[in-house]
C-alpha cells in the first residue's frame, strides 16, 4: 500500500509543506503530524539531515558586510584612534560579528519522535545594526501592533521620503526636524 505522501504526489495535488525543525519540531498538540511520519519513512534513506526537514543551517560569516567588518574592523578602529566612537558603537559592530556564529553560543533542538536535532547560533539582539536581528525586532513589534495593540479597523500607512542631503542635516538640526514634520503633517491632515 503505497503512502500517503506518495498519494499526493501521484494525483497531482501539492506536497504538504515543509514544517521547520524547532523547539517541537514536527509534533503538534496531538503528537506527530501524519506529514512528519511520512516524512521520517520516506527520507530514512536519506544522507542528509536537513533534507528531512528542509532546514540548511546559513552562515552569516559569508555575507559580504560581515567579511567587510571582521577584515576591516581593527584597522579602522586603529585610524580613528584620536576620535574613537563611542563605546557601545563598537560593542554593536563587534556583537554583529559574533551573530549567527556556533561557537559564541548555542542552543540544541531535537525532536523526540524521530532524533533529529539541531543547533542554532544565538543572536547579537543588537537593534541598530545586524540586519538579522532588525528584522526579527521588526517582525516581533508588528505582531505585536496587530494581535496586541490596534483595534481591528482599516489604517493607512504614509512613507515620507527626503533626500540624503537633507536626511544628514535633519540628523543634527531639531529645529530643521521640527518644520519638515509640521509641514509633512499639515499635508497629511490636508489629504
Amino acid at each position: 500500500m503505497p503512502q500517503a505522501g506518495a498519494r499526493r504526489y501521484a494525483t497531482g495535488e501539492p506536497p504538504p509543506p515543509v514544517i521547520p525543525l524547532d523547539a517541537r519540531c514536527c509534533r503538534g498538540p496531538t503528537g506527530p503530524s501524519p506529514a512528519h511520519r511520512n516524512r521520517v519513512s520516506a527520507s530514512a534513506a536519506s544522507s542528509s539531515p536537513a533534507s528531512v526537514h528542509g532546514y540548511e543551517r546559513r552562515d552569516p560569516s559569508e555575507g559580504p558586510l560581515h567579511q567587510l567588518l571582521s577584515d576591516n574592523l581593527d584597522a579602522y578602529l586603529v585610524a580613528r584612534a584620536e576620535r574613537p566612537l563611542p563605546g557601545f558603537v563598537v560593542d554593536t559592530l563587534r556583537g554583529f560579528l559574533r551573530c549567527g556564529i556556533l561557537r559564541y553560543g548555542i542552543a540544541r533542538f531535537r525532536c523526540d519522535d524521530c532524533a533529529q536535532s539541531r543547533l542554532l547560533a544565538l543572536s547579537c539582539k543588537r537593534r541598530a545594526f545586524c540586519p538579522r536581528c532588525v528584522g526579527r525586532k521588526m517582525a516581533d513589534q508588528a505582531k505585536h501592533l496587530v494581535d496586541s495593540v490596534l483595534p481591528p479597523v482599516p489604517f493607512r500607512q504614509w512613507v515620507l521620503s527626503l533626500p540624503h542631503a537633507l536626511r544628514w542635516r535633519m540628523a543634527h538640526d531639531h529645529d530643521l526636524t521640527l518644520g519638515v514634520w509640521a509641514i509633512a503633517r499639515k499635508a497629511i491632515d490636508d489629504y
